[in-house]
């Protein structure tokens, strides 16, 4: 965690700056913890705001510890926006910052029928909540900024009439396709866009941070995909942004199935990408 010099720091420096007098040209500062939900908030506030994220794409989120520059950020900033407590609301939150500080995910310790927010956060990855991001977003903006109401809005309902377009193409892309697909994920990463486009998880690999996976289980694994005669069919997911799974490459050893990484975050060059292209993407390659 980060060093407590650095948040006495952090602390000066935005004591200094709310005491100056704001630089007219200055846009209102929104800070939040992934460059998915960044992206998603720059669509629903517009060009008026100066959005930023803190945790790289290249880094897994629950590994990830604040540097003296980002709680200087998170000082400055008007409104931080976090995801969910048990991901990056972890990092961003801090007893001096709780005025300023929003949640998404405000049902974290809650399981429901669909879902269990608390063991998955990943709700960018989903047509449906990445809607429901959006609703949340708009209103915590139009709380802390009402005077940009309207626009709030209307970029709200432009958002979520592309988000169900995009939804339904997705799903004529599937459901035209010719070839059932099963998948098989290092993490928990997936499971909403799965269920969504109706295509079949074989296993997830670690269900909990930190699990160690037993011989039983790797040999259950692949003994479901040997099941499949068209191993074109199986898609085998790895993490971008952490070292190689050696169970994820003995499992593709043992069944000549291809390992595919992505990174749920996103792309490290492309940190903007409209949240639905993104989606969109994640859908194709898996489609693919």
């Amino acid at each position: 965690m980060i060093n407590k010099k650095y948040l006495i720091l952090a602390m000066m420096l935005g004591l200094n700056s709310a005491c100056g007098t704001k630089n007219i040209s200055q846009k209102t500062l929104i800070v939040t913890g992934l460059a998915p939900i960044a992206s998603l908030i720059t669509v629903i506030a517009g060009d008026k705001y100066d959005i930023r994220f803190i945790i790289p794409n290249n880094t897994d989120p629950h590994n990830f510890n604040l540097k003296p520059s980002d709680a200087i950020i998170l000082a400055k900033a008007d409104t931080i926006i976090a995801l969910d407590n048990h991901f990056d609301g972890k990092i961003l939150s801090t007893a001096d910052n709780t005025a300023k500080f929003h949640l998404l995910n405000t049902e974290s310790e809650d399981t429901h029928e669909d879902h269990d927010h608390l063991n998955n956060p990943h709700l960018w990855i989903s047509y449906k909540h990445l809607g429901d991001l959006s609703q949340k977003i708009m209103e915590i903006l139009i709380a802390n900024f009402p005077e940009n109401k309207l626009d709030f809005q209307k970029n709200n309902k432009t958002f979520n009439d592309r988000l169900e377009k995009s939804y339904q193409q997705i799903k004529n892309l599937y459901k035209d396709s010719d070839k059932k697909i099963f998948v098989v994920q290092r993490h928990n990463v997936w499971d909403y866009l799965l269920k969504e486009l109706n295509i079949e998880l074989i296993a997830t690999l670690y269900e909990h941070e930190g699990e160690q996976v037993s011989v039983k289980k790797m040999v259950t694994i692949i003994n479901k995909i040997n099941q499949i005669s068209n191993k074109d069919q199986i898609v085998m997911i790895d993490d971008a942004f952490t070292d190689p799974s050696t169970v994820l490459q003995a499992i593709s050893d043992q069944t000549g199935v291809k390992i595919t990484v992505l990174n749920p975050m996103g792309s490290q060059e492309n940190t903007t990408i409209d949240p639905i292209d993104l989606l969109d993407i994640y859908s194709k390659l898996l489609i693919n």
